[in-house]
This record gives structure tokens, C-alpha cells and sequence, in this order.
């Protein structure tokens, strides 16, 4: 890497939770009721993304297997999977999905001229 041609002092006084656009525990699992199937998920970071699940009845959250930072104590919540059954037809839409609106953290277009807005 040549450190000559990086801009100098970008991301500085940032923490990292503020370089994150979108970030979804499905920590909802540990929940006793299964609202997160109608209400959907939430996102951690300070813009408050709703994810929104499709074919809920073929879903369940479990505890996560993988060995993903569990997060400071206290902190931030379990993290689950998102795991869809065996038996999903694989004719019918599932999965989720997040709105992303114009001008938002998500927002990834390609055309930034006055005339494309």
C-alpha cells in the first residue's frame, strides 16, 4: 500500500459504530413473542433502519453459531440467525428486505447530478 496517495485524516474522531450504514443483530430472538416476524428488525445504527421480513412462517431466529463479536455486555443484545427451513418453496419470494430511501445512509445511486434527483 502506498500511503502517499491516501487522503489524510478521513474517519479520524470516529468511532466505529459511526462508520456503519445498517447493522442487524436479529437479537429480536431472544424476544418471548414473535413480533419481529410482523414488526420486522431493527437496526442498530443511529439512522434506525427497519428490515422487514418476507415468509415469516418459514423462518425462525436461533442462537448464533458463528463466532461473530457478541458485543460489550449490557451493551448490545444476543445475536441470532436468520435461518429459513428446509421446506421453503423455492417458487415463493423469502427473505429480507430494508427501504432505502433517497439521500439515506443506504443510498448507493449512481446518478449525483441536479438533474437526476
Amino acid at each position: 500500500r502506498n500511503d502517499s496517495i491516501w487522503v489524510q485524516g478521513i474517519g479520524e474522531g470516529r468511532q466505529d459504530e459511526d462508520n456503519l450504514s445498517l447493522y442487524i443483530r436479529f437479537s429480536e430472538g431472544a424476544d418471548e413473542d414473535d413480533l419481529w416476524k410482523t414488526d420486522g428488525f431493527t437496526d442498530l445504527t443511529k439512522y434506525g433502519h427497519k428490515a422487514q421480513l418476507f415468509g415469516s412462517e418459514l423462518a425462525s431466529l436461533e442462537a448464533t453459531t458463528s463466532s461473530a463479536d457478541e458485543g460489550e455486555e449490557g451493551k448490545v443484545r444476543l445475536l441470532y440467525d436468520l435461518v429459513y427451513s428446509e421446506g421453503a418453496p423455492r417458487n415463493r419470494a423469502t427473505g429480507v428486505a430494508v427501504e432505502v430511501l433517497r439521500g439515506t445512509s443506504l443510498d448507493v445511486g449512481m446518478l449525483h447530478a441536479s438533474h437526476n434527483k
